[in-house]
């Protein structure tokens, strides 16, 4: 602000006289401060929130890192980076079929009419339901964190993907963790769908 004040008036700097034209050597020095600035800034907010990086998250910034490496290099760099991008979104993308797979699986092999047939079982299911209530509301914080960080990147697909997964499919694990768990009967049964429960989330 200061520069573009000093360039706006003409005002004089240190070595550089009033009366010269100057205002050209200054617009540089503003342009290096003003990427400076925006790097800085991304760099408080990152130490500031401190966010974890996802599957998705990551495949999203990969996705902007390879976008601006590609400009102006080799075939071989930019074949590279490509490579690195489709990785990522691929181990994304498997992830979340994977995810939604073995909901839908849950689901289909619950049965209500058993609920609350075995005290047992109503026990750990509220125990573990304590446990999945706190993952999600860390992976909901984490995303808040991610989306403070790189606001500018939340629209792209695989930070939608992140906010689906972390935040409603987050919030529906939690609900039929309680109902899976409460409709078991066996209790090897109950230790596996509790693992299963955790894995998903």
């Amino acid at each position: 602000r200061y520069l573009a004040h000093i360039i706006q008036t003409k005002g004089e700097v240190g070595m550089w006289d009033a009366h010269e034209n100057h205002y050209k050597k200054l617009l540089p020095l503003k342009q290096m401060f003003s990427v400076l600035a925006r790097s800085v800034g991304g760099i408080n907010r990152f130490h500031r929130n401190k966010p974890s990086f996802t599957v998705y998250s990551w495949a999203a910034l990969r996705q902007m890192n390879a976008t601006g490496a590609v400009k102006g290099k080799t075939k071989a760099t930019s074949w590279d980076a490509f490579k690195a991008q489709w990785s990522s979104h691929a181990k994304a993308m498997v992830t979340f079929v994977t995810q939604m797979v073995l909901i839908v699986l849950l689901v289909m092999g619950m049965d209500l009419s058993e609920f609350g047939s075995q005290p047992p079982s109503l026990v750990v299911s509220v125990m573990v339901s304590f446990i999945v209530i706190n993952i999600a509301r860390e992976q909901r914080d984490n995303y808040n964190a991610m989306r403070d960080t790189f606001p500018l990147q939340m629209y792209r697909p695989m930070m939608l993907m992140d906010w689906f997964v972390n935040k409603v499919v987050a919030g529906f694990v939690v609900i039929i963790n309680f109902l899976l768990l409460g409709t078991t009967t066996e209790y090897l049964d109950l230790v596996l769908n509790s693992t299963a429960i955790l894995f998903i989330i």
